[in-house]
Order: C-alpha cells, then sequence, then structure tokens
C-alpha cells in the first residue's frame, strides 16, 4: 500500500513545482466576502520534509497565515505592500509569481513549527503574524484573537478570553479583517468529559444562508486562477460552554466527533 501511495505522490511531484506556483496578475475581480481564486495546499506532495506516510501535514496554520497574506498583497482590493516571501517568476508563462509551499515554508519556520506536536501554537501563530506585518512595515497591523485561555501573546495582539460566535466572524468581515478559524475534534468520554481526536484551521470569507465560505488548505481544490476557489461549510449551535458553532463539512469531521468553533485569529495590516 505505501508503495503505491508514493508512486503516487512521484507522480504527483513532477508537476508539483508549477502546480505550487500562484499567478500574482490575473483576470479575477475581488468582491467583498469571496473566496480568490487560488489555494494554498498543505498537503503538496513537494513539501517532502512534513508529509506523513499518508501524505498528510500538520502545515494547516502556515498555510491559512500564507493564505491571507498573499490575498492582502495579490488579490484584495487595494493591496497592501507586503514582503512576501517565495516571490518568483513563473518560467512557462513569465510572468509574476508566488511559490506557495514557499510561503508554507516561510510561515512555518517563523511560527516556530513543532515536529512533535505536528503543529504552531497557537500563541506563535498570533505572535508571528503580528512580526511578519511589522517586518513589511505596517507596525500598527491589528492581530486580534479570540479563544480561550490563550498565554504568552505578544502585547501587540488583541486578546479576548472566550469562546468565538457568529457575530464575531460577521463583525471581522465586515469590517476587512482576514479570519482564521480554528476547530477541534471532539469525542464525549464515559466520565462526561471531552477527548481531543484532531484540529484543524482554515481561512474563511463569508457567511451566507447556505453556511461559511471558506478556503481548507488540507483540500485540493480545481483552480483557473479566475473563479472564486471555496467550500461551503455548513454549522449548527451546539449547547456546550466550549464552543456555541458545530460545522459540518470535508475532511472537518471525525468518526464519532463534535467539529468546535473554538478559536478565531482576525488580521489586516492597517
Amino acid at each position: 500500500m505505501l508503495t503505491l501511495i508514493w508512486a503516487l505522490y512521484s507522480a504527483l511531484s513532477a508537476s508539483s513545482a508549477s502546480a505550487a506556483l500562484i499567478p500574482l496578475q490575473t483576470s479575477w475581480a475581488p468582491a467583498p466576502n469571496e473566496a480568490p481564486p487560488y489555494y494554498i495546499w498543505q498537503n503538496d506532495p513537494d513539501l517532502t520534509e512534513y508529509l506523513s506516510a499518508q501524505g498528510t501535514t500538520g502545515l494547516c496554520i502556515p498555510a491559512s497565515i500564507a493564505n491571507a497574506v498573499l490575498y492582502e498583497a495579490a488579490f484584495k482590493s487595494p493591496k497592501t505592500n507586503l514582503n512576501l516571501p517565495g516571490r518568483t517568476t513563473d518560467l512557462q508563462t513569465g510572468q509574476a509569481a508566488v511559490d506557495s509551499n514557499a510561503m508554507i515554508r516561510y510561515f512555518a519556520q517563523a511560527c516556530h513549527y513543532d515536529p512533535a506536536l505536528r503543529g504552531v501554537r497557537i500563541p506563535d501563530e498570533a505572535n508571528c503574524i503580528v512580526q511578519f506585518y511589522q517586518d513589511s512595515g505596517y507596525g500598527n497591523a491589528e492581530v486580534k484573537e479570540i479563544r480561550r485561555d490563550v498565554p504568552g501573546l505578544r502585547s501587540e495582539v488583541q486578546y479576548e478570553n472566550r469562546t468565538p460566535n457568529l457575530d464575531d466572524i460577521r463583525s471581522a468581515l465586515q469590517e476587512g479583517y482576514e479570519v482564521i478559524a480554528s476547530v477541534a475534534m471532539l469525542k464525549p468520554t464515559v466520565n462526561g468529559t471531552w477527548s481531543k481526536v484532531g484540529s484543524h484551521s482554515f481561512n474563511i470569507y463569508g457567511i451566507t444562508e447556505q453556511g461559511l465560505i471558506v478556503s481548507n488548505p488540507t483540500r485540493a481544490y480545481n483552480v483557473d486562477f479566475v473563479h472564486p476557489v471555496f467550500d461551503v461549510v455548513t454549522f449548527q449551535t451546539f449547547p456546550d460552554a466550549d464552543s456555541s458553532i458545530e460545522v459540518f463539512g470535508r475532511t472537518l469531521e471525525r468518526t464519532g466527533a463534535h467539529t468546535l468553533l473554538v478559536g478565531l485569529t482576525l488580521m489586516k495590516p492597517e
């Protein structure tokens, strides 16, 4: 089975270098609360040093941050002058592009990716966003964290020690923030507590009657760099003190577990 998996990786990796390139000029026109026409894939086969035997990584936070800053710098209106890592030229088209894998690697390092944890800790996520904005000349950038019990945040991070809700998402989008959601997959135990069986982060672009408009870094979308790339994630209220929202969507669910919104990271350069 592993031989088959790695054979598939080898076939994919032949095009992974170009597949990871995102053009910085497209015919897509930005619109409020609408996902951009690209995605950053945390499980790209070229990210060999992070891949598990199953072909997955713990890079959802670096990928979500990269997705957000690329949107701000190259696709959102007005664009910002951020120091994007991974700027390059697509040799096939001669056009300016960004290497999304280089972006993931940059934020994995900047946010102190922990191989033992297979992920990035939440304080390090918010703190490295602050540092990235400052390094790009945006000393008054706004970074907010809404989540219970997050020690170790820099003084520049605006922190609310509580469970986030839908109104937080709505107001953040209206105020121009990029929104990164954190969810935890929790199973009830026999003694009435919860057992964590997974976690994930992804970008939110809007709320409609159908659900949340999101870009999920574990998903390999089809892109043409013209049409928005997104999933619709449904949700319902959840009667528990640690989360008011349960979400449902591809790659977001675990058998026997509830996927609960536990945190929001909100960011904008000015």
